[in-house]
């Protein structure tokens, strides 16, 4: 399984030259508010879908039309740059011939591989696990998952302690064991 996930490239020249790219396992993005987590995370899963990989991308905080008009920005950026629109633009309904040419490019590079799943501040590891599971099942492939955010995510009763969490960082805790549990069981 870790094999498998080892030519995942992130599509950051110069991070999958540092890194090699992607392995399997949990990686935290942090920071102080508003300085670009999700758009660069969203970002680095399009280019991952881009290259060939699935991937859930779980946005518990932004609706699937916010993150999609983000992707057709870059790209009508990518395309040009003078006729590019933001996704504040393109949710109110700009368009033109280089969002017009996104979309197609989105379409036919990307958005196949690329689900983004809105939840709310009741998505648990639970859900994502069922649901990725599900995925795997009906299209044979081992997604990348992408939870965007962490802080948000509902915690359910750890079997260890009988209890839920409340604590946002004992929370955090609990998802971060919660698949090493699992896998500790089987």
């Amino acid at each position: 399984d870790f094999k498998s996930g080892a030519d995942r490239k992130t599509g950051f020249k110069q991070l999958d030259f540092l890194s090699g790219g992607i392995y399997s396992g949990l990686y935290v993005i942090g920071g102080i508010s508003s300085v670009g987590k999700t758009t660069f995370t969203h970002q680095l899963a399009d280019q991952i879908a881009a290259s060939g990989s699935h991937v859930l991308f779980f946005s518990l905080e932004q609706s699937r039309l916010e993150m999609i008009c983000k992707s057709l920005a870059r790209c009508a950026e990518q395309i040009n740059e003078q006729e590019a629109a933001t996704s504040l633009q393109i949710r109110k309904g700009k368009t033109n011939k280089t969002i017009a040419q996104a979309v197609k490019q989105y379409a036919e590079t990307t958005a196949e591989r690329m689900s983004v799943i809105e939840g709310n501040f009741k998505c648990t590891v639970g859900f994502i696990r069922e649901y990725a599971a599900r995925y795997i099942q009906r299209n044979k492939v081992k997604p990348v998952l992408v939870i965007d955010y962490l802080q948000i995510m509902t915690a359910e009763v750890d079997p260890e302690t009988g209890r839920k969490p409340t604590d946002p960082r004992a929370i955090a805790d609990y998802i971060a064991r919660s698949e090493e549990r699992r896998v500790g069981k089987e």
